[in-house]
C-alpha cells in the first residue's frame, strides 16, 4: 500500500518538525511535544526555508494591501 505509506508520511510530525506560527514578525515553529532529534531537525529546516522564501514579509505585504492583489 504505497499510497497509504505515503499519506501517513504527511502526517507524521518528525517529517514537518512542527507549525509555524502566523501574524508575528519572525518565523516561530512550535513542535510537537515528544519530538525527537529527527523533528527538531525537520523544523530548523522549516524555519530556515520560511525566512529563505520570505513567507513571513509576503504576508505582511498582502495585509498591507488589506488582503487585495496590487493592480
Amino acid at each position: 500500500m504505497p499510497g497509504l505509506k505515503k499519506f501517513k508520511k504527511k502526517l507524521d510530525y518528525k517529517e514537518y518538525g512542527g507549525t509555524i506560527f502566523l501574524g508575528i514578525s519572525k518565523p516561530v515553529i512550535k513542535a510537537h511535544g515528544s519530538s525527537d532529534s529527527r523533528a527538531f531537525c525537520s523544523a530548523i529546516k522549516q524555519a530556515i526555508s520560511f525566512v529563505e522564501m520570505g513567507v513571513i514579509e509576503g504576508i505582511a505585504s498582502e495585509l498591507g494591501n488589506n488582503g487585495t492583489s496590487p493592480e
